[in-house]
């Protein structure tokens, strides 16, 4: 599909008037700019993007700061997002995060983190892992991966392995928040945190991808 407005077959809804623009890392498509301030793309409470297993990816390219938010107790206090199911709201329930990829506000290294699941030893605690590599707005494309298989998260920048965490617990895949790219959102599908930047081809798979 052409675009980024389609993660695992699943069609999102653009808010706030993100616009198309072309120019991105594939020359016969389009990607989507976000200003930074209020637009992003929601896939609503969709149960296709509820995983236990998964790989989420996608091309990017920062033009500034945006504006930060959480992703829970213990988690990413200053997170800029580029694709969520969810974010801070509340432990050990449905209303925890699923799984979370974007930028650390403080440095501009990858970050990705989710919250255990029902199943886990600590339901409710957050994982986060972060890169090496800061990302400096007007820095052009680059591509951001993270991946778990039930034991390891996974996270890449441009294809090199930034770096690993062991876990070996089960992500939250019953959250009830919702889905969306460039922003993170509650259970009621209400924003925080915002991407100031475009982004395309953004993929989310239910298995853990060799990168």
């Amino acid at each position: 599909t052409a675009g980024n407005a389609v993660a695992g077959g699943v069609t999102g809804t653009l808010v706030n008037a993100p616009s198309w623009v072309a120019g991105a890392p594939y020359a016969l498509n389009y990607g989507t700019f976000y200003a930074g301030t209020n637009g992003y793309v929601t896939f609503g409470n969709n149960a296709a993007l509820g995983l236990s297993t998964f790989t989420i990816e996608t091309w990017f390219r920062r033009d500034g700061a945006g504006i930060q938010t959480s992703t829970g107790a213990g988690g990413i206090t200053d997170a800029i997002p580029l694709m969520a199911k969810g974010r801070a709201e509340s432990d050990g329930s449905t209303l925890d995060m699923n799984w979370f990829l974007g930028l650390r506000g403080s440095d501009g290294v990858l970050v990705a983190d989710f919250e255990e699941g029902a199943g886990g030893a600590s339901p409710g605690l957050n994982h986060p892992i972060a890169g090496v590599t800061p990302v400096l707005a007007g820095s052009g494309w680059h591509h951001a991966a993270a991946t778990y298989d039930g034991t390891t998260w996974a996270l890449y920048l441009d294809g090199q392995l930034e770096a690993t965490l062991a876990v070996g617990q089960p992500p939250q895949s019953a959250s009830v928040q919702h889905a969306s790219l460039a922003s993170a959102l509650n259970s009621t599908g209400v924003a925080a945190g915002f991407f100031h930047g475009a982004l395309d081809e953004a993929r989310v798979w239910s298995t853990a991808r060799t990168l």
